[in-house]
């Protein structure tokens, strides 16, 4: 956990500004109801606990962002 003051000063994004904070960073008009990342779990159903599951979207939105397309596509069979 990050202390409160550490973070004075600086831009915090929180699940609910996820969809402003891909805008911004896509340079789109408008802002999607939805983080693709959101979507993508209320898609596949990956259900958590409310405790983790908000900070997991998060940081897994930030790793998106900063790989810049040098993932790999898994096909995970269903």
């Amino acid at each position: 956990m990050t202390p409160v003051s550490a973070v004075q000063g600086k831009a915090v994004t929180t699940l609910e500004g996820l969809p402003a904070w891909y805008a911004a960073n896509k340079r789109l008009v408008k802002a999607p109801a939805l983080h693709p990342v959101q979507q993508a779990m209320i898609d596949e159903q990956a259900v958590q606990c409310g405790y983790c599951f908000n900070g997991m979207i998060v940081k897994a939105s930030e790793l998106l962002s900063k790989s810049r397309g040098r993932t790999k596509r898994k096909s995970v069979p269903r």
